[in-house]
């Protein structure tokens, strides 16, 4: 049951904790402790990169997206409970960034467009293998639909071609 909690809940957990734990009142306060920097690291070039809150964890974020994705090619294909639970964490996200001031950033939307690509990516990699069994099956019927015909034709085409 593990296994089918999607990743993306982590990063919102993540996000949930930081400004409701860490940050002052309103979207300027979450915005604050987004734009903290975790670490500054001197590049060989003179300048100083930084590692901010809110890029740590759309950071984050990009990490989980790649491990559902791969959890969900993995299986050929995703369990209904993974799925669902994936779509419940998307409504969760809409619902927070509609409704909730903190949670008026750029980085909770980066949240939610992941939680988005990771349902979406679910439906489609779910309808992959439906696909693949119902082609050949629609292939074999309409050969056997158009086969009296096709022999009709090709007996026709014969007698033009021994009286020509």
């Amino acid at each position: 049951m593990l296994a089918a909690v999607p990743w993306i809940a982590v990063a919102l957990i993540v996000y949930d904790i930081a400004v409701f734990g860490f940050a002052g009142a309103g979207v300027a306060g979450a915005q604050a402790v987004m734009q903290s920097e975790i670490v500054t690291i001197p590049l060989m070039s003179g300048a100083r990169w930084s590692l901010g809150v809110g890029d740590a964890i759309v950071l984050l974020t990009l990490v989980f997206l790649f491990v559902e994705l791969m959890k969900a090619a993995r299986r050929r294909g995703i369990s209904i409970t993974d799925q669902a639970l994936s779509t419940i964490i998307l409504i969760i996200c809409v619902i927070q960034f509609l409704m909730v001031e903190k949670a008026a950033t750029s980085v909770f939307l980066f949240i939610t467009v992941a939680a988005f690509i990771d349902v979406i990516a679910g439906f489609f990699i779910a309808l992959r293998p439906a696909r693949r069994t119902s082609k050949p099956q629609a292939r074999a019927s309409q050969e056997a639909s158009s086969w009296p015909s096709d022999t009709a034709t090709q007996g026709s085409q014969l007698g033009q071609g021994s009286h020509g």
